[in-house]
């Protein structure tokens, strides 16, 4: 099996800045909620958002790490249904809404606020995440707090019927690392072709 063909200049449109600029938070990244922290971790922690049919509620999620040799520590395989690829205008303020699907939403730059109905707020930046849940019930409010246009990336999960509240897995932090890979490796080839 031969690799795939590498890109040539005829094949390979140079990122125009002025049409699309990329966010300094973007190329600077600055988590909010940190997955861990220490030098050895033994777990992938991230903000949870769930709900009981009624209400949506904030929690933790935490899978395990295991060692994976010289490339350091993976979690279990996570199934993933789709990746979805967003961006929202620095404008959005979006009312009352559930998640419409059990998703990991990873965040490239901007600052997103999500609030809960008992008036509970947490705010993400680059390179943040959320297991958003909350398919059922009253949801929940996200408004962008710094008027910059948000990019982010949607990992859908399989659904899961076993519980009104789903309690995560060791599948959902492949998908994270995934979708956290997808938007370093774009940056990364951004800010290559700014500089070249």
């Amino acid at each position: 099996r031969s690799p795939p063909p590498r890109a040539s200049p005829e094949n390979v449109k140079p990122f125009d800045f002025a049409a699309r600029p990329i966010s300094l938070c973007l190329l600077q990244p600055h988590m909010e909620h940190p997955p861990n922290s220490g030098d050895d971790p033994d777990a992938w922690r991230m903000i949870r958002l769930y709900d009981d049919g009624k209400e949506s509620f904030w929690g933790e999620a935490s899978f395990p790490l295991k060692p994976g040799g010289a490339i350091g520590k993976l979690s279990d395989k996570i199934p993933c249904d789709g990746i979805y690829l967003r961006y929202t205008k620095g404008t959005y303020d979006f009312p009352w809404h559930n998640a419409p699907r059990r998703q990991i939403i990873v965040c490239l730059n901007s600052k997103t606020e999500v609030t809960t109905g008992r008036g509970e707020k947490r705010t993400f930046g680059t390179g943040d995440c959320v297991l958003a849940e909350d398919t059922q019930g009253q949801g929940h409010c996200t408004r962008c707090t710094d008027g910059e246009g948000r990019w982010s990336i949607f990992l859908s999960l399989p659904d899961e019927d076993d519980a009104v509240v789903r309690l995560p897995d060791r599948r959902v932090a492949c998908a994270f690392v995934l979708g956290v890979t997808v938007g370093s490796l774009a940056a990364a080839t951004a800010l290559g072709r700014h500089r070249g």
